[in-house]
């Protein structure tokens, strides 16, 4: 019990060099004027179901009612054309990752995704990695074209994500430019979404 205690305790007493977490900017009359103008695809809707690129893992993640890759039901466009009432939502992975609950509604103002391509990321030596204060790039670069380039990915990975576009329309949200509907950020939106459109 001893050993456990100091384990725990030296683990605690850690400090991390630097922490990154998601920011939002305050939503504002012109901040969401020029979100909506940026945007290629606004629509309103709700979750699905996960997918995964691993058809187990996609299994598990199925037993939840909720997940962050998801497949979307497009209840109203407002901006932009799908191929169907459903489209799939690609998140890379980090803070900023919205996760989406079965029976809540949201509306989303994002951009399509054409293709999915793997770079390989440069290594940094050891001397530069242990003096790296910035946060590292993130998996995927932003992309007005739609095009996606992730870092080091494995092949079944963009092939299966080059299917689903090929399939569905694909986009890719933060927790910065997609709102639960009836929250005020949502209603805000809307009200924003009925001047401008």
């Amino acid at each position: 019990m001893k050993a456990l205690l100091l384990i725990c305790f030296a683990l605690l007493s850690q400090q991390p060099k630097s922490a990154f977490a998601c920011i939002c900017s305050s939503l504002t009359t012109s901040l969401a004027n020029e979100m909506i103008s940026d945007a290629n695809l606004i629509v309103e809707g709700e979750y699905i179901k996960t997918i995964h690129f691993d058809e187990n893992m996609e299994r598990l993640l199925n037993k939840s009612d909720w997940g962050r890759n998801i497949l979307f039901k497009v209840n109203k466009v407002h901006k932009g054309k799908v191929k169907s009432d459903t489209i799939a939502i690609y998140q890379h992975g980090g803070s900023c990752d919205r996760s989406f609950h079965k029976g809540e509604k949201y509306i989303l103002l994002t951009n399509k995704i054409k293709s999915f391509k793997s770079v390989k990321l440069p290594h940094l030596k050891k001397e530069q990695s242990e003096d790296f204060q910035e946060p590292p790039p993130p998996p995927m670069e932003p992309t007005k074209n739609g095009k996606v380039r992730r870092y080091n990915v494995p092949k079944p990975f963009l092939d299966y994500w080059n299917n689903i576009t090929e399939n569905y329309t694909t986009v890719t949200i933060s927790l910065c430019n997609s709102f639960i509907q009836d929250s005020d950020h949502g209603e805000f939106i809307e009200k924003e979404l009925t001047k401008n459109l």
